[in-house]
């Protein structure tokens, strides 16, 4: 542990010691946090699909990566890195 971090943790530990750890109450804490996370994810798997529309390749990005930055990176490759191939191809190609 860094000095920095070690000081840090005395100043913790010094305002915590000699209190009882309610376990049921941390739990509590915890699970709320995530179902909320949950239901974050789920709102922007949501809002992909509404936004994707009637892409079945989008919309499987969704299901396949599960996470905002694969996701992301799957809809950059497609979007901007293939169709700007398609693209600038034509114009690389020698005029006979």
């Amino acid at each position: 542990m860094k000095k920095a971090d070690r000081e840090k943790f005395d100043v913790w530990y010094e305002t915590t010691e000699g209190k009882t750890f309610n376990f049921k109450q941390e739990m509590y804490k915890y699970c709320k946090s995530d179902v909320d996370i949950l239901r974050r994810c789920m709102k922007f798997r949501e809002l992909f699909i509404q936004i994707a529309g009637g892409s079945a390749l989008f919309r499987q990005a969704v299901f396949q990566y599960g996470t905002i930055p694969p996701t992301r990176l799957f809809n950059y490759q497609v979007l901007i890195l293939v169709y700007k191939q398609m693209f600038t191809s034509f114009a690389l190609l020698p005029i006979c």
